[in-house]
């Protein structure tokens, strides 16, 4: 109930909320024939001891030749307590990047990223939700040239396949398909320099990190546009797979916007944080963002 109504942090727990009050009444005698013939007991000493109503402790503190005074209350019984309480980060799931041979067609040399992401299996129950994500990738501006997203939740698949608006393309147009039904078309007024998800991991390999640096980048996710900020910080030692990785923390905010730029009405502005291998691959090794749930990790 306290972890309920109070915030994360000290938390006061009052005597008759935590292990009672003192009662006087389980200060009993108990005859010293019922303790092991030969063992010296002394005040302090903790005994269990089997009662009616089941096991029970019991704290010495008193002796004579032929009794032991023993007190049954416990031992934080009539005491305040005081506890700090925290939540997360808190692992729910993990994902996988594989990366195709460059090729060269239309002029253009691409590359083709695929990336899956799915829950723990403890956390299924709850959080269904399961994404594979394959993109073509224009290396020449590092931008995303055609994408399709295949989401997975609570049994429900909705495929979304997106043409990337770039300097050979006006606009960004997009093909939702839910279930059995057709797929609808949708033309998004979105900028051109703009990422998806895997997109946006080449884009932080191709710039230089250094402690200090700024990233700012828009990312159109499914059907949803984000603004990232981030900042990169110094290089820290992190394991990952029982080996000590060095890796650049990127720490910054994930907003969500309009395809205009605006931000998107009541949505919060979020804090998040991943760390990247220090060397050129720039492979993300884990993530935090903050949630309505806390903050959760993925990696």
């Amino acid at each position: 109930d306290v972890l309920q109504k109070e915030r994360f942090g000290d938390m006061v727990i009052e005597a008759a909320e935590g292990y009672g009050e003192r009662n006087e009444d389980l200060v009993q005698t108990v005859p010293r024939k019922h303790f092991p013939e030969g063992m010296e007991v002394k005040p302090g000493q903790v005994f269990q001891a089997n009662s009616p109503s089941g096991p029970a402790t019991l704290r010495v503190i008193g002796v004579t030749e032929d009794e032991v005074k023993a007190d049954f209350n416990h031992p934080l019984a009539g005491e305040q307590l005081t506890f700090e309480a925290s939540m997360g980060p808190l692992t729910i799931g993990r994902a996988a990047i594989s990366v195709g041979a460059p090729k060269s067609a239309g002029g253009l040399r691409t590359l083709h990223i695929r990336g899956r992401s799915e829950p723990l299996p403890v956390f299924r129950a709850f959080y269904r939700l399961q994404e594979d994500l394959l993109t073509q990738v224009d290396l020449g501006g590092v931008v995303p040239l055609r994408s399709k997203l295949t989401a997975r939740k609570n049994g429900r698949v909705t495929r979304t396949t997106t043409e990337h608006g770039t300097t050979r393309r006006a606009a960004t147009r997009q093909w939702v398909k839910r279930g059995k039904a057709k797929p609808r078309l949708r033309r998004r007024r979105i900028g051109r320099h703009h990422h998806d998800p895997l997109s946006a991991l080449l884009a932080i390999r191709s710039v230089p990190l250094r402690p200090g640096a700024k990233l700012n980048l828009q990312v159109l996710t499914g059907r949803k546009t984000y603004r990232i900020r981030a900042s990169v910080l110094d290089p820290m030692v992190r394991r990952y797979k029982g080996k000590r990785m060095r890796c650049f923390p990127l720490s910054g905010t994930l907003e969500r916007i309009r395809d205009d730029g605006r931000p998107w009405y009541r949505k919060r502005v979020r804090r998040f944080t991943v760390w990247v291998t220090a060397d050129k691959r720039r492979v993300p090794l884990a993530g935090e963002v903050e949630t309505k749930w806390g903050t959760v990790r993925v990696v």
